[in-house]
Protein backbone atom coordinates (compact mmCIF):
# COMPACT_ATOMS: atom_id res chain seq x y z
CA UNK A 1 0.00 0.00 0.00
CA UNK A 2 3.07 2.63 0.65
CA UNK A 3 6.35 2.90 -0.34
CA UNK A 4 9.27 4.73 0.87
CA UNK A 5 10.10 7.60 -0.66
CA UNK A 6 13.83 7.40 -1.63
CA UNK A 7 12.80 3.83 -3.57
CA UNK A 8 10.14 6.14 -5.70
CA UNK A 9 11.00 6.17 -9.38
CA UNK A 10 12.87 9.55 -10.53
CA UNK A 11 10.24 10.42 -13.10
CA UNK A 12 7.72 10.87 -10.24
CA UNK A 13 7.52 14.33 -9.22
CA UNK A 14 7.88 14.37 -5.13
CA UNK A 15 10.08 15.59 -2.86
CA UNK A 16 12.57 12.64 -1.42
CA UNK A 17 12.55 14.54 1.93
CA UNK A 18 9.81 14.37 4.92
CA UNK A 19 7.19 12.06 5.55
CA UNK A 20 8.84 8.89 4.90
CA UNK A 21 6.30 6.49 3.13
CA UNK A 22 4.58 7.78 -0.36
CA UNK A 23 1.40 6.07 -1.77
CA UNK A 24 2.03 3.07 -3.76
CA UNK A 25 0.47 2.44 -6.97
CA UNK A 26 -2.11 -0.40 -7.48
CA UNK A 27 -1.77 -2.64 -10.69
CA UNK A 28 -3.15 -0.52 -13.53
CA UNK A 29 -2.59 0.26 -17.36
CA UNK A 30 1.11 1.58 -17.00
CA UNK A 31 4.39 0.87 -15.62
CA UNK A 32 5.75 2.57 -11.88
CA UNK A 33 8.07 4.51 -13.86
CA UNK A 34 5.31 5.87 -15.94
CA UNK A 35 2.35 6.47 -14.13
CA UNK A 36 2.41 8.16 -10.01
CA UNK A 37 -0.85 7.30 -8.05
CA UNK A 38 -3.61 9.93 -8.51
CA UNK A 39 -3.51 10.85 -4.66
CA UNK A 40 0.00 12.31 -5.46
CA UNK A 41 -1.06 14.31 -8.70
CA UNK A 42 -4.02 15.51 -6.05
CA UNK A 43 -1.18 16.77 -3.79
CA UNK A 44 0.65 18.14 -6.04
CA UNK A 45 -1.75 20.06 -8.18
CA UNK A 46 -3.43 21.33 -4.98
CA UNK A 47 -6.44 19.98 -4.67
CA UNK A 48 -5.99 18.06 -1.65
CA UNK A 49 -3.54 17.63 0.80
CA UNK A 50 -4.46 14.25 2.50
CA UNK A 51 -6.00 10.60 1.00
CA UNK A 52 -8.93 11.22 2.99
CA UNK A 53 -9.70 14.31 0.96
CA UNK A 54 -8.64 12.91 -2.03
CA UNK A 55 -11.06 9.66 -1.75
CA UNK A 56 -14.07 12.75 -1.09
CA UNK A 57 -13.32 14.27 -4.25
CA UNK A 58 -13.25 10.94 -6.50
CA UNK A 59 -16.87 12.19 -7.78
CA UNK A 60 -15.17 14.68 -9.59
CA UNK A 61 -11.94 12.84 -10.90
CA UNK A 62 -11.94 11.26 -13.86
CA UNK A 63 -8.94 9.80 -16.19
CA UNK A 64 -9.72 9.85 -20.16
CA UNK A 65 -13.18 10.49 -19.52
CA UNK A 66 -14.14 7.52 -16.92
CA UNK A 67 -14.36 7.47 -13.73
CA UNK A 68 -12.17 6.43 -11.42
CA UNK A 69 -12.61 4.20 -8.15
CA UNK A 70 -9.49 4.16 -6.55
CA UNK A 71 -7.00 7.00 -5.52
CA UNK A 72 -4.04 5.00 -5.99
CA UNK A 73 -5.00 4.25 -9.81
CA UNK A 74 -1.90 5.15 -11.38
CA UNK A 75 -2.16 8.41 -14.13
CA UNK A 76 0.49 7.68 -16.42
CA UNK A 77 1.97 9.46 -19.58
CA UNK A 78 -0.39 10.86 -22.05
CA UNK A 79 -3.71 10.48 -19.93
CA UNK A 80 -5.93 13.39 -19.52
CA UNK A 81 -6.81 14.20 -16.04
CA UNK A 82 -9.94 16.04 -15.08
CA UNK A 83 -10.78 17.67 -11.55
CA UNK A 84 -13.94 19.10 -12.04
CA UNK A 85 -13.87 21.51 -15.15
CA UNK A 86 -9.71 21.30 -14.94
CA UNK A 87 -8.25 19.20 -17.30
CA UNK A 88 -4.62 17.97 -17.46
CA UNK A 89 -2.25 16.09 -20.10
CA UNK A 90 0.35 14.16 -17.92
CA UNK A 91 3.76 14.20 -19.92
CA UNK A 92 7.45 14.99 -18.98
CA UNK A 93 8.84 18.29 -18.58
CA UNK A 94 12.59 18.71 -19.80
CA UNK A 95 14.37 17.14 -16.81
CA UNK A 96 12.42 13.45 -17.23
CA UNK A 97 9.53 14.22 -14.36
CA UNK A 98 6.03 13.75 -15.17
CA UNK A 99 4.20 16.55 -15.28
CA UNK A 100 0.51 17.79 -15.62
CA UNK A 101 -0.04 20.68 -17.77
CA UNK A 102 -3.48 22.39 -18.54
CA UNK A 103 -5.27 21.37 -21.54
CA UNK A 104 -8.82 21.98 -23.01
CA UNK A 105 -7.99 19.19 -25.52
CA UNK A 106 -10.00 16.13 -25.25
CA UNK A 107 -7.12 14.09 -27.20
CA UNK A 108 -4.11 11.78 -26.80
CA UNK A 109 -1.22 10.29 -28.15
CA UNK A 110 -1.41 6.65 -27.49
CA UNK A 111 2.35 4.84 -28.67
CA UNK A 112 1.15 1.34 -30.25
CA UNK A 113 3.19 -1.07 -28.87
CA UNK A 114 1.47 -5.01 -29.95
CA UNK A 115 -0.32 -5.60 -33.04
CA UNK A 116 -2.43 -8.92 -33.71
CA UNK A 117 -4.88 -10.53 -35.92
CA UNK A 118 -7.88 -11.58 -34.63
CA UNK A 119 -10.86 -12.82 -36.53
CA UNK A 120 -10.14 -11.01 -39.63
CA UNK A 121 -9.54 -7.63 -37.28
CA UNK A 122 -6.35 -6.16 -36.88
CA UNK A 123 -5.97 -5.95 -33.06
CA UNK A 124 -3.39 -3.45 -31.43
CA UNK A 125 -2.21 -3.01 -27.96
CA UNK A 126 -1.06 0.85 -26.74
CA UNK A 127 1.19 2.08 -24.39
CA UNK A 128 -1.42 2.64 -21.60
CA UNK A 129 -2.73 -0.73 -21.39
CA UNK A 130 -5.84 -0.49 -23.94
CA UNK A 131 -6.44 -2.36 -26.99
CA UNK A 132 -8.32 -2.08 -30.16
CA UNK A 133 -9.88 -3.94 -32.72
CA UNK A 134 -10.08 -2.41 -35.93
CA UNK A 135 -10.71 -2.86 -39.59
CA UNK A 136 -6.68 -3.96 -41.04
CA UNK A 137 -4.45 -0.37 -41.60
CA UNK A 138 -0.87 -0.05 -42.06
CA UNK A 139 -0.43 0.58 -38.66
CA UNK A 140 3.01 -0.48 -37.21
CA UNK A 141 4.56 -1.21 -34.00
CA UNK A 142 6.12 2.17 -33.08
CA UNK A 143 3.28 4.28 -34.77
CA UNK A 144 1.29 6.53 -32.40
CA UNK A 145 -2.36 7.03 -32.71
CA UNK A 146 -3.93 10.12 -31.86
CA UNK A 147 -7.33 9.40 -30.28
CA UNK A 148 -10.48 11.18 -28.97
CA UNK A 149 -11.78 9.82 -25.38
CA UNK A 150 -13.46 8.62 -23.81
CA UNK A 151 -14.84 7.10 -27.50
CA UNK A 152 -11.43 5.89 -28.82
CA UNK A 153 -11.93 7.04 -31.93
CA UNK A 154 -8.87 7.46 -34.34
CA UNK A 155 -7.97 11.23 -35.09
CA UNK A 156 -4.75 10.57 -36.88
CA UNK A 157 -1.96 8.24 -37.21
CA UNK A 158 0.98 9.41 -36.71
CA UNK A 159 3.95 7.13 -38.48
CA UNK A 160 7.02 6.62 -36.57
CA UNK A 161 9.36 7.91 -39.52
CA UNK A 162 12.45 10.69 -40.61
CA UNK A 163 10.75 13.57 -39.97
CA UNK A 164 8.55 12.91 -37.28
CA UNK A 165 8.35 14.51 -33.69
CA UNK A 166 9.02 12.40 -30.69
CA UNK A 167 9.35 12.42 -26.91
CA UNK A 168 11.54 10.14 -25.40
CA UNK A 169 9.94 8.10 -22.34
CA UNK A 170 12.95 6.31 -21.64
CA UNK A 171 16.52 6.26 -21.26
CA UNK A 172 18.91 9.21 -19.95
CA UNK A 173 17.16 11.74 -21.93
CA UNK A 174 13.80 11.09 -20.72
CA UNK A 175 11.49 13.90 -21.27
CA UNK A 176 13.82 15.07 -24.70
CA UNK A 177 11.52 16.22 -27.64
CA UNK A 178 13.11 16.02 -31.19
CA UNK A 179 13.20 15.41 -34.89
CA UNK A 180 14.06 12.16 -36.47
CA UNK A 181 16.56 12.26 -38.96
CA UNK A 182 17.34 8.06 -39.18
CA UNK A 183 16.51 4.88 -38.34
CA UNK A 184 18.02 1.56 -37.89
CA UNK A 185 17.44 -1.18 -36.84
CA UNK A 186 16.50 -0.71 -33.43
CA UNK A 187 17.71 2.25 -32.71
CA UNK A 188 17.02 5.95 -33.94
CA UNK A 189 18.70 9.18 -34.74
CA UNK A 190 16.91 12.23 -33.72
CA UNK A 191 18.27 15.72 -33.24
CA UNK A 192 17.30 18.17 -30.66
CA UNK A 193 18.46 21.93 -29.51
CA UNK A 194 20.95 21.52 -32.57
CA UNK A 195 22.52 18.55 -31.27
CA UNK A 196 22.17 15.16 -32.74
CA UNK A 197 21.91 11.78 -30.44
CA UNK A 198 21.19 8.34 -30.80
CA UNK A 199 18.85 6.21 -28.24
CA UNK A 200 16.85 2.84 -28.50
CA UNK A 201 13.37 2.77 -31.06
CA UNK A 202 11.23 1.48 -28.02
CA UNK A 203 11.45 5.04 -26.31
CA UNK A 204 10.33 7.35 -29.24
CA UNK A 205 6.83 8.32 -28.91
CA UNK A 206 5.55 10.01 -31.52
CA UNK A 207 3.88 13.27 -31.29
CA UNK A 208 1.88 16.02 -33.33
Amino acid sequence: MYLKRFSAPSTWTLQRKGIKYSARSIPGPHSKAQGMPLVLWLRHLGYVTTSREAKKVLPDISVDGRVVRDIRMPVGYQDLLSVGNDTYLITYDALGKLTAVSTKNKEKCCRITGKTTRKGKLQIQLHDGRTMLIDKAPYAIGDSLLLKVPKQEVVKHLKLAQGANVQLTGGKHTGTTGTIKEIEANTITYTSGGAQETTLKKYAHVLP
